[in-house]
């Protein structure tokens, strides 16, 4: 007779203990790296297959639904807020400069700053040609103002 519950122990005690293995792995490859982009990348990747190893081994081991529960909600967050805090890091590694340029094989990121600056000058010089136009105006406007006064007191 085979005892279900048992393999069921084993199976959750092997998720488990996989799941910690590559918790000890992305700490040995946070210590590892140099470079803040592969570290991002080791603590991301390794990060969520070890959440969802420990969430399915916990599942397995307890088999109760408010566990199912809480281990379907714990993988199904780190699935949606790994990626987002994975770009939120690279991105500001990039624009801090705590990269190593040499390591990039592609830079998407560049030509966007490049364009977005591009665009920032081009819009700060049309401003700065509005305000010089506004001020000649103005200038125009006062000069004929202390023209008629002038003109006003000269007929008084």
């Amino acid at each position: 007779m085979i005892n279900y519950t048992l393999i069921l122990d084993y199976a959750g005690a092997i998720f488990v203990l996989g799941g910690a293995t590559f918790l000890l792995i992305t700490g040995i490859g946070l210590l590892r790296f140099k470079d803040s982009f592969s570290r991002m990348h080791a603590s991301a990747k390794t990060q969520w297959l070890a959440v969802f190893l420990l969430g399915l081994g916990a599942s397995m081991s307890m088999r109760t639904w408010p566990w199912v529960a809480a281990s379907l909600l714990m993988i199904a967050l780190q699935t949606v807020s790994s990626p987002i805090g994975s770009q939120l890091v690279a991105r500001a590694a990039y624009r801090n400069d705590e990269f190593e340029p040499e390591f990039l094989i592609v830079d998407d990121l560049a030509d966007d700053i490049a364009r977005a600056e591009a665009r920032a000058i081009t819009d700060r010089d049309l401003e700065e040609q509005q305000d010089e136009t506004d001020d000649k105006k103005n200038e125009s406007k006062s000069g004929q103002e202390k023209t008629e006064r002038d003109a006003a007191e000269r007929e008084n």
